[in-house]
């Protein structure tokens, strides 16, 4: 059963209600004048994704095309079609 909080409550205790949350991972319904208004529920934490450095440094394979000299770099070489 959702425990329910006015909004008034809410509003004056928000960390203390939000902190009860995380540690008994109950949902809390907000009413206001008696009716419900929101339900608050607890996160689920998902482990985060971990990066390869292969990933990153080949995200860009086959989406830029080099065009001229890439040593001796001016801008209107990029301008110039071939």
């Amino acid at each position: 059963m959702a425990k329910k909080v006015t909004i008034t409550e809410f509003k004056a205790n928000c960390a203390e209600i939000l902190e009860e949350l995380e540690t008994g991972g109950e949902p809390i319904t907000i009413t206001k004048r008696g009716r419900p208004m929101a339900v608050i529920n607890q996160v689920v934490k998902q482990p985060k994704k971990k990066r390869s450095q292969t990933n990153i440094l080949g995200s860009w394979a086959g989406r830029a095309k080099i065009v001229g000299d890439i040593v001796n770099f001016s801008p209107w070489d990029a301008l110039r079609e071939k």
